[in-house]
């Protein structure tokens, strides 16, 4: 998912529409590259290769390279920080719902047992 496709579920979020864009931008980037440090070990989970750093997102056009799972609820957590001064009602449901889909997402992965006592 690119940049651009993430700021646009937050505007839809924050009830507001591409004539803002502009506006928002710069506050969008800057809570977005905050967002995503802050979920690098939980998109590490996921990965069979980790990521050392959290990208670094400078433009819409790049790439914001974390799991689908992530990805749905992240627009909640921008929404909810860049809404909080405007609307806190609203930005508190979304940043519950982030908050939730956070603590929810959580990778675990299956190994074989061995039974070291079989009789």
């Amino acid at each position: 998912m690119t940049a651009d496709e993430l700021f646009n579920r937050v505007l839809a979020l924050m009830f507001s529409d591409e004539t803002e864009k502009s506006d928002l931008l710069t506050q969008f980037l800057a809570t977005l590259n905050i967002h995503l440090l802050e979920l690098l070990p939980k998109e590490n989970a996921f990965r069979e290769t980790k990521l050392e750093a959290a990208p670094v997102i400078t433009g819409l056009t790049e790439t914001v390279d974390y799991s689908g799972r992530i990805l749905a609820f992240l627009p909640y957590g921008i929404a909810g920080t860049m809404l909080s001064e405007d609307e806190p009602g609203i930005a508190t449901q979304y940043k519950n719902k982030y908050e939730e889909e956070r603590a929810a997402c959580v990778a675990a992965r299956f190994e074989s047992v061995v039974d070291v006592y079989a009789v």
